[in-house]
């Protein structure tokens, strides 16, 4: 097998450019949207398909919950969505992370 060893400077230079690119086209992206700033972006205005292949809005499979809703009472916590719901059972104060996820 045959390796070749980092070298620091061609990789710095083509991360420079690969970055410096990637801002280039954000930036074309959002004035072609008439937008100004990246703080004005939002699921609205991003697109994905769904199972049919149709284009939809990334704000129309955005789950939001309401604010503090994971601190309230047992009764609120009942009522979460999924994906919410499985993984608040599954959550521990006694360690990070989940034990198994059952999907």
């Amino acid at each position: 097998m045959r390796q070749h060893a980092l070298v620091v400077t061609d990789k710095a230079e083509r991360v420079y450019h690969y970055h410096a690119n990637t801002i280039h086209m954000l930036s074309e992206m959002m004035g072609a949207a008439g937008l100004s700033h990246p703080s004005q972006i939002n699921a609205d205005l991003l697109m994905t398909r769904d199972s049919n292949g149709q284009a939809v809005p990334f704000s129309s499979k955005e789950i939001t919950l309401a604010e503090g809703v994971l601190l309230g009472t047992p009764e609120l916590i009942e009522l979460l969505p999924e994906p919410f719901a499985s993984h608040w059972q599954l959550a521990s104060e006694n360690h990070f992370g989940v034990e198994r996820l059952v999907v």
